[in-house]
């Protein structure tokens, strides 16, 4: 009995279940060695194969078994924790003439039951025999339940990918090295079983770049890359889950993590205050841990101080840079063009006189920010192997391509996915491109949105009419894979740092975050002196609303959680918008013991009794924090609530 699975464990169980019978079982770790096996001893008893193994897929392996033998001549059971979908199952059982096809993990009794239904193995199993093959048809709720299966299992996946990356530069590489090419080719094998060929494609990339660098220590430059082509991962994944926030969109909204090298003073003082509060924001003072912090962190930017006793800074950031850190901005009150430009040939993304404290410092960040990876780009065309090929330029540099090829369905797909570039073909099937591009424009919300036209047309004529039309770029095809990810790279740049530097506006009718801020500095003023002080934050969870629905049922929703929160506290309260799907209430004179039944009663209301009038109902979570339980400013005060939201 020959057994093809590269998980020890499940060898041990065949082996528990044949040994009794007499059947000796032969362990084979990949399809390669299978197939080197029967080759020299000829076909086996039977087989038992992984869908997902090193190099060759089980499929491919079980294609190649049938070329050579019939069913009746070899049976086949085919075991894995994929291939569940309607297409893997028809080409297992109806094209390569599988005999069963069993999901992991199995118990022995659902093996047992298997091998029953083979008459050449019947005798290794006392089960009765099972009952007639189920039919092709699964139904949307089964199909809903082995997505969710399989997006829980991917997720894991990524974690573990993400935790071992650091791990390729260290003493246990090896191992860790092991564990990335592992979990990559877990995904490579299963995305299109799903729907998800991106998620196949990246997988398929991560293993591939692996193998040939092979398992010798990663550069921080490497480790970027692998790092981009994981978060673009996590992007696929997340949109195809539609109820989980997209790590490339939170992760261009997310506070930039900002490293300084610095000497003494008051900049490093307010730093160190900063960081305390749990500001992004690192200090150091020795080299090289500033650069491992820079490693471990993915710091998104480095200010490098240039006018301190002993600080070189152009040989700094020459370090850094080399390492493949940075943004590196120097920070130096010498402005003359000669020091600028030296710091220019080390490497250096910026030049800045010394900042005055952390919040300039933080203010001042996303000018040099590196931008996010794992964003999205919408890629509208009518040809699918367009969209192919684009798809896998733009993965190789850690973006996710979100394929489009019905114009029709453009606003619907933007309002789902909130890209951070779209890129569209000019000729488009049914539709005027540059009529869809003009409506894209017209509409407030897309007014900013980089937005990259490829077009076969030699006119000049034609490339002035689409940036016309409201285009940021336009690219004539064929174009080379360097140069059209360098004009993305742009785009991207330019759409991460208006989204990070974008102060955060309240809806229309409430006051915004900064408002809200300020008014909870004047209450804790009165609050120091021995009046009470409590501060609310409420947050309507319409993900799901957003990436099912659409953004304006989202935004109808949230509008009125907002109305709901002004009626039901007092007058002298005041409830202001934090954006996104947040509102902070502050309450004077409330002691924490009475907000927090105050609290309780609220969260009742909104999500037992009658939940926010929009349909559909959406759920209410909710945060408290209260003075003096909580001392500082009201920054504090506010993240002490956020940090609590959903916790009591």
């Amino acid at each position: 009995m020959l057994v093809v699975d590269d998980d020890p464990s499940f060898h041990l169980l065949v082996e528990s279940v044949l040994a009794p019978a007499g059947l000796v079982v032969e362990g084979t770790r990949s399809g390669e060695e299978a197939l080197r096996a029967v080759a020299s001893n000829g076909a086996p008893r039977a087989v038992i194969i992984d869908g997902l193994l090193p190099g060759m897929r089980g499929d491919d392996v079980t294609a190649k078994l049938r070329q050579q033998w019939k069913r009746e001549e070899l049976p086949i059971i085919f075991v894995s924790a994929f291939f569940r979908d309607l297409r893997s199952r028809e080409r297992l059982t109806r094209d390569l003439q599988v005999d069963a096809v069993l999901h992991k993990p199995i118990t022995p009794e659902e093996l047992k039951r298997a091998l029953a239904r083979i008459p050449v193995l019947a005798a290794a199993s006392a089960a009765p025999t099972a009952e007639a093959e189920e039919g092709y048809e699964i139904d949307l709720t089964t199909s809903a339940e082995l997505l969710t299966d399989y997006l829980a299992i991917a997720e894991e996946r990524i974690h573990s990918l993400r935790s071992s990356l650091p791990g390729l530069i260290g003493p246990h590489r090896r191992a860790a090295y092991e564990q990335v090419r592992r979990d990559a080719h877990k995904l490579r094998g299963t995305g299109g079983s799903f729907g998800l060929p991106e998620v196949t494609r990246l997988g398929a990339q991560i293993e591939d770049f692996l193998e040939d660098h092979g398992d010798e220590s990663f550069s921080p430059t490497q480790r970027a890359r692998l790092s981009g082509w994981i978060e673009a991962l996590a992007t696929k994944l997340a949109r195809a889950g539609a109820s989980v926030p997209s790590p490339g969109l939170s992760g261009s909204k997310r506070a930039l993590r900002v490293l300084l090298l610095d000497g003494p003073g008051d900049l490093a003082v307010s730093c160190s205050e900063a960081a305390q509060r749990g500001l992004p924001v690192r200090l150091f003072a020795d080299v090289d841990e500033a650069m491992l912090s820079a490693i471990d962190e993915a710091a998104d930017v480095v200010f490098v101080a240039a006018d301190r006793p002993g600080f070189d800074g152009p040989d700094l950031c020459r370090r850094f840079v080399s390492e493949g850190l940075g943004p590196v901005v120097l920070m130096a009150a010498d402005s003359g063009i000669a020091a600028r430009l030296e710091a220019q040939k080390a490497g250096a993304r910026g030049y800045v006189h010394r900042m005055p404290d952390a919040a300039s410092l933080l203010r001042l960040a996303p000018d040099f920010a590196a931008p996010p990876r794992g964003v999205t780009v919408l890629a509208l065309s009518p040809d699918r192997e367009e969209l192919d090929a684009l798809a896998m330029k733009l993965s190789a540099d850690g973006l996710a391509a979100l394929p489009c090829t019905d114009p029709r369905s453009l606003f619907e797909a933007l309002e789902q996915n909130e890209p951070a570039v779209v890129v569209m073909n000019a000729a488009l099937p049914g539709v005027n491109g540059l009529s869809l591009l003009r409506a894209l424009r017209a509409d407030a919300r897309y007014g900013r949105l980089p937005v990259v036209v490829l077009t076969r047309s030699p006119e000049p004529r034609d490339r002035l009419d689409a940036l016309e039309a409201g285009a940021d770029d336009v690219i004539s095809v064929p174009v080379t894979d360097t140069e059209l990810v360098a004009r993305l790279r742009v785009q991207v740049r330019r759409w991460a740092h208006e989204v990070r530097s974008r102060p955060v506006k309240g809806l229309p009718g409430f006051i915004g975050s900064d408002a809200l801020l300020e008014e909870v500095d004047r209450a804790l003023a009165l609050a120091r002196r021995g009046r009470a002080l409590s501060l609310m934050v409420f947050e309507a969870e319409v993900a799901k609303i957003r990436l099912g629905r659409g953004r304006l049922q989202a935004d109808a929703a949230v509008a009125a959680l907002g109305a709901r929160l002004k009626a039901c506290f007092r007058n002298s309260d005041v409830v202001g918008s934090l954006g996104d799907d947040r509102f902070g209430v502050l309450l004077y004179d409330l002691t924490r013991f009475d907000a927090d039944r105050l609290l309780l009663t609220q969260l009742e209301a909104f999500n037992r009794g009658s939940p926010v009038a929009v349909p559909p109902p959406v759920p209410v979570r909710a945060g408290l924090s209260s003075f003096p339980e909580v001392q500082g400013d009201a920054a504090a005060l506010l993240e002490a609530a956020l940090a609590s939201l959903g916790k009591g």
